[in-house]
């Protein structure tokens, strides 16, 4: 389930804007749609989309080898009472920044790179520790399949400009 704010479909606006007029009209009638509602994926959709197996960390850092073989250290620093380093690593040209304690157990506190030249910070609060979820109500989802053309998909002939 996910929700977005009115930032994020303003910045998937403006995407939708640069590929054309029927990705905007798309694009406007879906966020007119699910604003200010959760949108409902299948377990299925979340193990397909990037964005959203995020939630699951296993899942997110399923990729992250055990071992690197080539990593910095940067900016020891303190969070919430800790402290933590980040290790960067680069893999195919990225930067990504992972922060972890000093000392105990190697647990990611903190993820940092960039997507589009845009800083993403990600702080991760109570890994591991139980959750109680209620869902919302009905009046306040919207399915997937609803949702589609919200984040509008970039031409082969755009990508890379």
């Amino acid at each position: 389930m996910s929700r977005y704010d009115d930032a994020t479909l303003a910045s998937w606006r403006g995407l939708a804007e640069q590929i054309g007029p029927d990705a905007l009209a798309l694009h406007d009638k879906v966020a007119k749609k699910t604003r200010g509602k959760y949108v409902v994926s299948s377990a299925s959709e979340m193990k397909d989309d990037p964005l959203l197996s995020l939630c699951d960390l296993d899942r997110a850092f399923a990729d992250v080898p055990d071992s690197v073989s080539k990593v910095k250290s940067r900016n020891p620093q303190t969070k919430d009472g800790k402290r933590i380093v980040g290790l960067v690593e680069q893999p195919e040209g990225d930067e990504a920044t992972v922060y972890v304690p000093v000392t105990g157990a190697p647990v990611p506190l903190r993820i940092e790179f960039e997507i589009d030249d845009e800083p993403v910070r990600l702080d991760i609060l109570d890994a591991g520790k139980p959750v109680r979820i209620t869902p919302p109500p009905a009046s306040e989802t919207v399915p997937s399949a609803e949702a589609t053309g919200l984040f509008p998909e970039i031409p082969e002939h755009m990508q890379g400009e």
